[in-house]
């Protein structure tokens, strides 16, 4: 492969564990395979100075930059996930040369072959659990004894008295509502677990809403094996079907490249030109 033009670098979208002519990303003109050892490099040429590090701040909170490098960035890996194992690069990883981004796998060639390993027949899916706590909370007064004892006992009494009740009975409700949203959390868990080789829980955003009054209660990554498929959808149905009347959803998507799965840091952990 030849050096790139002056002012431009590699900007390395992930590695594959084939060479070409295996994969074939003919309509992407912009990628090429750069051989490695037993694997290749996913590359393109970019202008260093659209993303130096100095503007790449700037450049990222550019709404529609932002969305057709990533954009571009998925699609790539996306379209080798279908034809080779992938380990996915972090966003703006640039390398000035070849042969400076060439001595970085050479360097650190031990821990991507493990990775390889890991990945070979995995992709990643990601799970979200969104959750109304108005039906968890109705679900609750029609089913806890001891909250439809409340309300019975409710009737009739006098304003004061009542106004008190009504308080005890709000936090008991609130109480149950919580104990039983984390027990259903753990058991989605548990059987995400017995399917997925490995799972990454996101951090959920108390302003994280679906519709209006869904809030999302889970955001799983998870490592799962190609021949498992139909057992990863099989588990979310059996879960829809369990916890949708106590006011849950789900949202499955994938297969995707392994993400949340691919870590070598002292490949990604930058975005400046190297």
């Amino acid at each position: 492969m030849s050096e790139p033009r002056a002012g431009t670098g590699w900007y390395l979208y992930g590695l594959i564990d084939t060479h070409p002519p295996v994969l074939t990303l003919s309509d992407l003109d912009q990628v090429r395979c750069l051989r490695f050892r037993d694997m290749a490099a996913l590359v393109g040429e970019v202008s260093l100075d659209e993303f130096d590090e100095s503007q790449l701040k700037e450049r990222l909170n550019d709404p529609k930059w932002l969305e057709r490098k990533l954009w571009a960035h998925e699609q790539v890996l996306e379209r080798a996930l279908g034809m080779a194992t992938v380990i996915p690069m972090k966003f703006a990883t640039i390398f000035k040369s070849e042969p400076r981004l060439l001595a970085e796998l050479e360097a650190h060639y031990d821990g991507i072959v493990e990775l390889f390993k890991k990945l070979k027949g995995r992709h990643e899916y990601g799970l979200k659990v969104f959750w109304d706590r108005r039906v968890a909370e109705a679900e609750v007064e029609q089913t806890h004894a001891q909250a439809m004892a409340f309300k019975e006992h409710l009737v009739g009494q006098p304003e004061g008295t009542a106004y008190l009740m009504r308080k005890q009975f709000k936090k008991l409700i609130e109480e149950e509502v919580e104990k039983r949203l984390n027990q259903c959390l753990q058991t989605i868990c548990d059987r995400l677990g017995d399917v997925a080789d490995e799972r990454r829980l996101n951090l959920v955003s108390a302003e994280q809403v679906v519709e209006r009054h869904a809030e999302m209660v889970l955001n799983a990554a998870l490592l799962v094996a190609a021949d498992r498929r139909e057992e990863l959808l099989a588990a979310v149905s059996g879960l829809q079907g369990a916890f949708v009347p106590c006011g849950y959803s789900f949202k499955l998507v994938g297969p995707f490249p392994p993400y949340h799965f691919s870590q070598l840091p002292e490949l990604a952990s930058e975005n400046s030109a190297r």
